[in-house]
């Protein structure tokens, strides 16, 4: 194999990561927690997810779970970091559910 050829592959290499780079940028990962918190707790808990950057909503919501919080992360690791290292970390917050969002369609 060329030298030149060689050079050409690794052009197309970076291209191909520069894309996937950029794909991260325009297409976060999305989750929906669903969150359990302790009676009285409630608006103490959605003041402090509001506080969390990758937090874009959240509300209180009635039945099993008190809280949804809808989550934008650039990774699974970061997902993770948030709800284990920060959401459960909140005082009041009981336990949690996580659902990552596989496709999305709006109107």
């Amino acid at each position: 194999m060329s030298v030149y050829r060689n050079i050409k592959l690794l052009k197309r290499l970076f291209q191909y990561i520069n894309t996937l780079e950029s794909f991260h940028e325009v297409a976060p990962m999305k989750a929906y927690v669903l969150i359990r918190v302790e009676a009285g707790k409630e608006n103490f808990v959605l003041d402090e997810l509001m506080k969390i950057e990758c937090v874009r909503k959240a509300s209180l919501v009635f039945g099993p779970f008190d809280i949804i919080a809808e989550v934008e992360t650039l990774s699974h690791d970061e997902l993770d970091k948030v709800v284990s290292g920060t959401m459960r970390r909140i005082t009041g917050v009981k336990d949690s559910l996580t659902l990552v969002v596989a496709e999305e369609k709006t109107k």
